[in-house]
């Protein structure tokens, strides 16, 4: 019985990260920078280490980190944090991102 539910346990773990890689990949593919660090906040902004602000969910991400997980340079994703915060989506400062209407 333990074994078997070791084994389900195991095999859910597997099939997620089958998932998230196949999403980043699709995404890397066919989406611009912009989609890509939008979604990837919103991903990020679902994780345990996000948290509750009053005015969405705060999270703790370099440019540099950003730039990573997304494939751009340091400078793009600059840019298009500057460009989501004009918009009204965010707001970023430092390693410091408030998504604005999340949790």
């Amino acid at each position: 019985l333990f074994r078997s539910r070791l084994l389900y346990a195991l095999g859910q773990q597997i099939s997620k990260r089958l998932l998230d890689t196949s999403r980043k990949a699709s995404r890397l593919a066919f989406l611009d920078v912009t989609d890509r660090i939008v979604r990837t906040l919103h991903d990020l902004s679902r994780e345990p280490e996000a948290m509750s602000h009053p005015q969405g969910t705060q999270l703790r991400v370099s440019r540099q980190e950003l730039a990573r997980l997304v494939g751009c340079s340091r400078e793009m994703a600059g840019r298009v944090l500057k460009k989501l915060q004009t918009d009204g989506l965010l707001h970023a400062r430092g390693k410091t991102v408030v998504l604005y209407g999340t949790r």
